[in-house]
């Protein structure tokens, strides 16, 4: 299933990633979290841009695309909780 999803979304994710990077300003350096990267397309697009890219799903045949895709990004299955913290605290 994982590799009829990636033939068919391919056309698609590739019109769209370049938008999608640019208006997040993915560049060198910059952490980018892809949520529900399924296989991996806008995770390697930003990896081209040299984005630190972390990559989470919560299909494994999908991730296992995805690691092959991007084998320099740090790419996940996705836990019913994430630990993640924002530079943000909650003021009372």
């Amino acid at each position: 299933m994982a590799q009829k999803y990636d033939q068919a979304i391919a056309a698609v994710t590739s019109q769209v990633n370049e938008a999608i990077l640019d208006a997040v300003g993915a560049k060198c350096g910059l952490r980018l979290l892809d949520v529900a990267c399924r296989i991996g397309w806008l995770s390697a697009a930003a990896l081209k841009r040299e984005a630190i890219v972390t990559g989470l799903d919560y299909a494994e045949n999908m991730v296992a695309i995805a690691r092959v895709r991007c084998p320099q990004g740090s790419l996940d299955l996705l836990q019913k909780s994430i630990p993640f913290s924002t530079s943000r605290e909650k003021s009372d």
